[in-house]
């Protein structure tokens, strides 16, 4: 008989909101146990397999509510999207198969934050990535266009230095391996946390190179020090904005006695 229940088909994982998708030939959802904890989950057969991060786990924790979040999926470039949206928090968050989390949405010119992506649902039609926003209007997504609406899109990233021994780290450069030299104005803006993202130095700008400089290198140099340093990169020209990777160059503390000890060959003990 076909409908027989499996033993083996227990989930102790329910649904959120709207948040199913399939992705990647199988199953994505924003979940909760019935012991309380909440994560995206992946089915792997009959077992749920956690993709999030437990800072993002604690983050949707201190929302007011889930229970209106939707999901939709995309493939974009080669890659497949888990696109997760809690409207009340106003937060978008886009999990990638091949690895990462990001936030996705519109610059809040009022606050410098991100405020979730007007995507309501999506669809792939005709050679096109339509999608449909709060207003019913229908929207393309497209590759080298880099505003929404006639609004300059933002892109950025955040991220800590991390270090060994809680010494102070002293930042000497840092150095972006990114597209440059395909506009005459496109710049990148770096600033600097040296207590953990709480409190921020202004802005540092540096050019992208000038139009077919395609050897321009990104860089900043002494960014001072701190023993919990965190680091914020913004671009919102209408330019291309691939980055490959960064490069930072440190130095940690020493006392006069290790610097003396070390320019005389000397060790401890």
């Amino acid at each position: 008989f076909p409908f027989i229940p499996n033993p083996q088909g227990l989930l102790i994982y329910g649904m959120m909101g709207d948040t199913q998708a399939q992705l990647d030939n199988t199953s994505y959802w924003l979940a909760r146990s019935k012991y309380g904890s909440m994560k995206v989950v992946k089915a792997t057969g009959f077992a749920p397999v956690a993709v999030s991060s437990p800072q993002l786990e604690s983050e949707w924790g201190r929302f007011s509510t889930v229970d209106d979040a939707y999901a939709n999926t995309i493939t974009w470039e080669g890659h497949e999207w888990y696109v997760l949206t809690f409207p009340t928090a106003k937060r978008t968050y886009v999990y990638d198969t091949q690895g990462g989390w990001f936030r996705w949405g519109e610059l809040d010119n009022g606050t410098g934050d991100i405020v979730a992506h007007p995507m309501i649902d999506y669809i792939y039609f005709d050679g096109k990535s339509l999608f449909t926003d709060g207003d019913g209007n229908i929207q393309e997504l497209k590759t080298e266009v880099y505003n929404h609406n006639g609004k300059v899109m933002a892109s950025g990233f955040r991220t800590n230095v991390q270090h060994v021994g809680e010494q102070r780290v002293f930042i000497n450069n840092i150095i972006m391996d990114m597209r440059t030299g395909v506009s005459d104005e496109g710049v990148m803006s770096l600033r600097v946390s040296y207590d953990g993202g709480y409190t921020w130095g202004n802005w540092a700008t540096r050019s992208l190179g000038k139009l077919g400089k395609y050897r321009h290198r990104v860089q900043w140099h002494r960014l001072g020090s701190g023993f919990n340093i965190t680091l914020e990169g913004r671009i919102t020209d209408e330019v291309p904005r691939q980055i490959m990777s960064g490069v930072i160059d440190v130095d940690v503390y020493k006392s006069y006695l290790d610097n003396r000890n070390d320019r005389a060959g000397l060790k401890d003990g």
